[in-house]
């Protein structure tokens, strides 16, 4: 969880930099691609409310995973609106899809007495990751660019999500 917000979830603060010097579409363009963002974030959260279960948890985080990872790199490369946004969409939906399954089986998985302090490590590890790797995107894409930073993050994620499976 740590990994994937620290180099998944910084894509959001690179977006309005990757909309006027990668795609070329100022305002608009970043609209539109926060928007396609929150529709597959969306479409994320009816998925696990609808269909969530603990049989489906594996797939779920293996789905939300491997769509954040493909995509990031899919969108590292996108030189086109449409591309960028679809791809911002399936971004959206990864990310939602595996921090509400995962924060479900924490929760599910703590015992009574421990859910409190269990939930406060979780909070702590996603308020701390996300922010930090906000905090280093941006510097490291002014000096190499949003597309490298994006491809940097969608392999840190795809090695998170290889390491979480050589775990479990």
């Amino acid at each position: 969880v740590g990994a994937i917000g620290f180099f998944g979830w910084p894509f959001l603060s690179l977006m309005p930099a990757f909309a006027h010097d990668v795609l070329d579409v100022r305002e608009r363009g970043y609209s539109m691609l926060l928007s396609a963002t929150g529709l597959g974030a969306l479409a994320a959260a009816l998925s696990v409310a609808a269909f969530g279960s603990i049989e489906r948890r594996r797939g779920f985080i293996a789905t939300g995973v491997s769509m954040i990872a493909t995509m990031l790199l899919a969108l590292s490369i996108s030189t086109r609106i449409e591309a960028a946004a679809v791809c911002c969409g399936l971004v959206g939906f990864g990310l939602i899809m595996f921090f509400a399954t995962c924060q479900s089986v924490m929760q599910l998985a703590a015992e009574y007495h421990n859910r409190g302090r269990v939930m406060g490590v979780w909070s702590m590890v996603v308020s701390g990751a996300q922010p930090l790797g906000n905090f280093l995107a941006g510097p490291a894409a002014d000096q190499y660019g949003e597309p490298i930073v994006l491809r940097i993050g969608g392999f840190a994620c795809a090695l998170a999500m290889v390491g979480t499976i050589a775990l479990v």
